[in-house]
């Protein structure tokens, strides 16, 4: 039998329908117009079996497949709008089902109902798709710090982060030759090294080969500032705050360079 269109459920759901349009397109004026096609679309279909909030998730979905996210690279400090764009850089169908999921907080039932799968396909999608995101936003640091404090310091920030430390180098010479044999997506380096070498010296030959995004951690800001990298840097000064540490290499990270490789 079919079910009568709930007008006052559909005017409740609205909100959450933009919220979902948002986090998949990351645009507002995109998302708010797949918004209004979905709603266009389930009041102008005969009545028909199902609840109403199931038939605009599947209405919005369906538009929304039609449409390449838009959102732009994360703000620097913005560590929400980072993870957001990996979601965004997720293939259509588990980035709506992980969406769906997390954040509509719909059941498995109503998820395979709106991207037409089994419901029991539905939680080895959402499954492949964390794993697919915690891929996307896990990076590859090399640390270039003679002090051994601070490089285990820093290696237990980047962990913290869920990134991976490739190689900690105590002088730039190592730092090259190690970034040559695995090379990272970020590079968090101090100034002055071992042996009188230098961080600066040491990612500009690295830069030579591989537009890495680099993080100096140093008590010589001034130094690094100096300098025309032309490729993304950020500065934390010593003694290092963690949080300050944190962002600055979500900004680092989310640079065009660094998402586009991980597209």
């Amino acid at each position: 039998m079919a079910d009568p269109l709930d007008r006052s459920s559909l005017a409740a759901l609205v909100p959450k329908l933009r919220r979902y349009a948002r986090a998949a397109t990351g645009d507002t004026a995109q998302a708010d117009a797949c918004t209004a096609r979905a709603l266009e679309t389930v009041l102008a279909a005969p009545p028909s079996p199902g609840s109403t909030r199931t038939k605009l998730y599947r209405a919005l979905y369906l538009a929304l497949l039609e449409e390449a996210p838009r959102g732009k690279p994360a703000a620097p400090g913005v560590e929400a709008e980072w993870v957001a764009e990996g979601v965004r850089a997720l293939p259509p169908r588990l980035r709506h089902a992980l969406l769906l999921e997390r954040l509509e907080e719909l059941a498995a039932d109503e998820i395979a109902a709106i991207v037409d799968l089994p419901p029991a396909d539905v939680k080895p999608l959402t499954t492949a798709a964390m794993r697919e995101l915690r891929e996307r936003l896990s990076a590859s640091v090399l640390i270039v710090e003679d002090d051994f404090l601070v490089a285990e310091h820093l290696a237990a920030v980047v962990r913290t982060l869920g990134h991976n430390v490739t190689d900690v180098t105590a002088t730039a010479e190592e730092a090259v030759t190690a970034a040559a044999r695995r090379p990272p997506d970020l590079v968090l380096a101090d100034v002055e090294l071992g042996a009188a070498t230098s961080g600066i010296d040491a990612i500009a030959a690295i830069r030579t080969r591989d537009h890495v995004p680099a993080v100096y951690v140093t008590a010589f800001p001034e130094r690094v500032t100096a300098v025309d990298h032309g490729d993304p840097t950020f500065v934390v000064a010593k003694p290092f705050d963690e949080q300050r540490l944190k962002l600055a290499m979500v900004a680092a990270l989310g640079t065009p360079e660094r998402m586009r490789s991980a597209s």
